[in-house]
């Protein structure tokens, strides 16, 4: 099996993973804001919204986090393997 149709079958299983743990959160804070509105006498719709809000707000901010880390390492690793190369080229 080559690298590039297992580093495909990986994405998509982990695509999966991913659509599920997202969908597990969803319904959770769902049910969670459905629990703090009615238990405070708050608007249903205001509070789920103010939670969905605040939930995809962090999960955006991972998200820029994680491939800010993803861009350092890559570059990191690059410039390590090109040096490398250099090395070999010049002996």
């Amino acid at each position: 099996m080559s690298k590039v149709h297992s580093s495909f079958i990986l994405s998509v299983v982990f695509h999966i993973f991913t659509d599920l743990r997202l969908t597990c959160q969803g319904t959770y804070l769902t049910s969670t804001a459905r629990s703090h509105a009615i238990n405070n006498n708050f608007h249903e719709g205001a509070v789920i919204g103010d939670f969905n809000g605040e939930f995809w707000g962090v999960y955006t901010l991972h998200q820029v986090i994680i491939l800010f880390l993803i861009h350092k390492t890559a570059r990191v690793i690059l410039s390590v393997s090109f040096n490398k190369k250099l090395l070999r080229i010049q002996s």
